[in-house]
């Protein structure tokens, strides 16, 4: 029973690319609203969050950086900082924005340089300090990032990575491969990322050295929903971590804005209108198109800050009606309907692993007519092969099968399967299998990684006697392990 309520619980599958863009945006008239003071065309614009739940608004034009402090829906104070550079982009850590400017002066010695100026501003405190890094040419925005705990700051600047400090300065730099260089700190995971010509490696502070983890690079810039998620300016979305792989793509085409999630979404900014995504398979739930083209929006627990025009919404989860229209659209913000027929693929049945590239949860004794049942395609088409990547058109389902996911012809995802029980790759189960874990747990014959994965039965991640037995009671007794 208790191995039953935990396959209950993960009955609902993951979801994977393509998600349904829906059409017709619900245009919401009852937010709680805030009237604000904007630039009309800031260098800079960002609504940020700290840790109390307090909200800063960053308006930087020109060498001016106001930073508006709200609490609730009303107005604390406003405070304008004056920066040295032309172009200071900024990063928002810990409550304290921080600010890189190229700057030309003369040194001591009246010799005229080309330095980068850090500066950090408490907007809470309203106190300044900053730290100039001489001889550093500040490239601009992509070329900066701050750690979680403020005393680390990232620079790119011809064919140099350097590592830097308040109280040191530049601690080390590395030689980058070219000038065609970006980077991205993930502010959950505090990781770093680079791109070069195509490619994305992850900064490892031990080694002081960047590590390829794939060959390609999304469309800059990057968005991050959580640790291991992220999107790019094209709405294709990112598992991330020590590899980089995409398995979901929203179709807006042209993200122009932040990211965020609550604890229940995720949420986009796309012209004048977010989009929100479901939890975990990044399927469209509902969207709310305002009146003016959106220009910051942020997230917090379960609302939504967004800033459209001069007025600040403050919205929440339950804003977000989800519409009964399944159709895909082009995902413009005029609300105009493009179907595209890509759709989801889905199943109430099997369990997608979009980290490992795996389908479990698969019973024995399945058969390729049934599998395709168990699952909803949406427009795409599916294929099999076997262990030996030979095609499969029919039979059973087996341990090891690779199944690839195509649309308009393309394959977008590769899966293996792993048919529960079946640890010899027969799609049944049978002697064979307890003679196979047996030799595993006396260690006569270790397991593979695919074998491994069928044996765990009891999905408690290793293979142990209690596997043994259930999969024994199950051939005793004739029936199918799920």
């Amino acid at each position: 029973m208790r191995h039953q309520n935990k396959i209950i619980s993960l009955i609902i599958a993951f979801c994977f690319f393509y998600v349904f863009i829906q059409s017709n945006p619900v245009v919401f008239a009852q937010a709680s609203t805030l009237n604000l003071s904007i630039s009309s065309n800031p260098e800079f614009i960002g609504l940020h969050h700290d840790s109390n739940g307090t909200l800063y608004l960053l308006d930087e034009s020109g060498k001016n950086a106001t930073i508006t402090t709200i609490s609730g829906n009303q107005v604390i104070r406003k405070n304008t900082l004056t920066l040295q550079g032309i172009s200071n982009p900024y990063a928002f850590v810990g409550g304290n924005f921080f600010f890189a400017s190229g700057v030309s002066q003369y040194n001591s010695s009246n010799k005229y340089e080309l330095d980068t100026v850090l500066t950090k501003y408490n907007p809470a405190a309203n106190t300044t300090e900053s730290v100039t890094i001489p001889n550093v040419i500040f490239m601009g925005k992509g070329t900066f990032a701050v750690n979680n705990d403020g005393n680390r700051f990232y620079l790119l600047s011809n064919n140099k990575f350097y590592v830097c400090s308040f109280s040191s300065g530049i601690l080390y730099s590395v030689a980058t491969s070219s000038n065609n260089t970006y980077i991205y700190k993930n502010d959950y995971s505090n990781s770093i990322y680079e791109t070069v010509m195509g490619k994305t490696y992850i900064w490892n502070e031990s080694s002081k050295s960047f590590s390829l983890i794939c060959n390609e690079a999304p469309i800059n810039p990057w968005y991050f929903f959580n640790s291991d998620t992220m999107s790019d300016r094209l709405g294709n979305i990112y598992s991330i971590g020590n590899n980089l792989s995409k398995f979901a793509s929203t179709g807006l085409q042209d993200v122009n804005l932040n990211v965020g999630s609550t604890n229940n979404y995720f949420y986009m900014a796309n012209g004048n209108t977010v989009y929100s995504y479901q939890m975990g398979n990044f399927a469209q739930y509902g969207k709310i198109a305002f009146s003016q083209r959106i220009r910051a929006f942020c997230c917090a627990e379960t609302q939504i800050y967004v800033v459209s025009g001069q007025t600040l919404n403050i919205l929440s989860d339950g804003d977000f009606v989800k519409s009964n229209n399944s159709s895909s659209s082009n995902g413009s913000s005029n609300g105009s309907s493009s179907s595209n027929g890509s759709g989801l693929v889905t199943s109430n049945v099997y369990h997608f692993n979009n980290n490992q590239n795996l389908i479990t949860y698969v019973p024995a004794e399945s058969t390729i007519t049934t599998f395709k049942k168990n699952i909803n395609l949406n427009g795409c088409t599916v294929s099999f092969k076997n262990s030996c990547n030979e095609c499969q058109t029919c039979g059973l389902v087996k341990t090891g099968f690779t199944v690839s996911f195509s649309f308009n012809g393309a394959v977008t995802r590769n899966y293996t399967i792993i048919v529960s029980g079946d640890v010899t790759g027969s799609g049944t189960v049978n002697d064979k299998d307890l003679t196979a874990i047996c030799d595993n747990l006396t260690g006569n014959k270790s397991l593979n990684s695919n074998q491994s994965l069928a044996a765990d039965v009891d999905h408690d991640s290793s293979v142990t006697t209690r596997d043994l037995l259930i999969i024994a009671k199950g051939i005793e007794s004739k029936t199918v392990i799920n």
